[in-house]
């Protein structure tokens, strides 16, 4: 069973996730965190230009890793939040 599915303006990694790379795909109506998805600035470097450095293996939209609950940001927090109905695995 997978985890909960990280949305773009919806769902945080520190900051608000702001980006997605999917090209295709909406989860409950918004675009999907991804690998490299940007997260918002929230705090002194490491955390003035993060974006999302972990994703599924697995499940992807146009080749790229949809991210979900607990995937890390080069910043060092992980996805919060997430889908309360749409889960991916690894």
């Amino acid at each position: 069973m997978g985890l909960p599915c990280g949305r773009v303006s919806r769902d945080a990694c520190g900051g608000i996730i702001t980006t997605s790379r999917s090209v295709s795909l909406n989860v409950n109506g918004v675009p999907p965190a991804t690998l490299n998805s940007n997260i918002a600035p929230h705090a002194p470097p490491p955390h003035t230009s993060p974006v999302v450095c972990g994703a599924s293996t697995s499940v992807k939209s146009g080749g790229i890793g949809l991210s979900r609950l607990g995937h890390p940001g080069t910043c060092g927090h992980t996805i919060t939040g997430c889908s309360p109905n749409v889960n991916i695995g690894d």
